[in-house]
Formats: structure tokens, C-alpha cells, sequence
């Protein structure tokens, strides 16, 4: 009974690994199906997946027509990329500023997010907003004066 029990799992786990052998191959994506799927992730900004599909591809397999998206992609999605951690770097520091209740600082960091909202995720973009709603309403609250920039000295002509 134990030599058939032992006999069952043996069978047993060749098949699964066999099966996961099979899954994995067949996960595998060709050239033109990375480069659309990086395409795709850089689309819905998400650029770091996008780069790992990107620099799977290897451009000389693609057609003529795609041959100079890899490295264009490549390029976009890491300056991309850059961006957004900026952004989300100045979102952390201005959640600082808030917990802080320094609304007038919290809001100058907003702000300079603000400026790379478009490398942001609807999430993220949607954060950064609330977040500027808060800062705002804490500083009214407050009675705290905003920052503001200094006058910028006339041009030399």
C-alpha cells in the first residue's frame, strides 16, 4: 500500500512539473508581443514594467517598421519613469510638511509635483489633488500665510 501511495505521488508531481514546464514555455512572448505589451504599460504609465518588457526585445527580430521603437520606447519610458518618482519623491515630502502641519511648505512641494502630473497614475494624479485640498484647508485654518515666490528681477537688455 505505502509502495502504491509513494508510487501515486511520484506520477503525481512528474505531471506537475511537467505542467508548470508546459505553462512556462508557453507564457514566453516573442518579440512583437513584448514590445506591444511595453508599449501598452508605458501608455498606462507604468513605466518600470515597461522598461522589463522593452529590454526583452530584441529589435532586429521585429519588422523594419518596428525596429527603432525598442530603444525610442526605452528612452521615453526612463525619462518617464524619472519623472514620476520625482513627483511621487515630492508627494512623500510634502505629506511631511502636512503631518508637520506646515501648510505653506506642504503646498510648495504640491506644487512642484504638480508640475509632472501627467507621469503620474489616475491614483497618484488623484492623491496629489486631495492632498493639495488638505494643505489648503489646513493653511486657511491656520491663518497661515502662503509662500510666495520672489519677484523675478527685470531682464538686462
Amino acid at each position: 500500500m505505502l509502495k502504491r501511495s509513494l508510487t501515486f505521488v511520484s506520477i503525481l508531481t512528474t505531471l506537475t512539473l511537467a505542467l508548470g514546464v508546459a505553462v512556462a514555455l508557453a507564457q514566453e512572448l516573442s518579440d512583437k508581443e513584448h514590445l506591444d505589451k511595453g508599449i501598452e504599460l508605458f501608455n498606462n504609465k507604468k513605466y518600470a514594467e515597461a522598461l522589463d518588457h522593452l529590454k526583452e526585445v530584441d529589435a532586429s527580430k521585429l519588422s523594419r517598421f518596428d525596429q527603432d521603437k525598442p530603444a525610442l520606447y526605452i528612452q521615453r519610458a526612463g525619462e518617464a519613469q524619472a519623472k514620476q518618482q520625482e513627483a511621487l519623491g515630492l508627494m512623500q515630502t510634502g505629506r511631511l510638511s502636512l503631518r508637520n502641519k506646515q501648510y505653506a511648505e506642504a503646498l510648495a512641494t504640491f506644487d512642484k509635483a504638480h508640475a509632472n502630473t501627467q507621469y503620474l497614475g489616475a491614483a497618484d494624479a488623484k492623491t496629489l489633488e486631495s492632498l493639495i485640498i488638505l494643505a489648503k484647508r489646513g493653511q486657511e485654518e491656520s491663518g497661515e500665510q502662503p509662500v510666495t515666490a520672489p519677484a523675478a528681477e527685470p531682464a538686462a537688455t
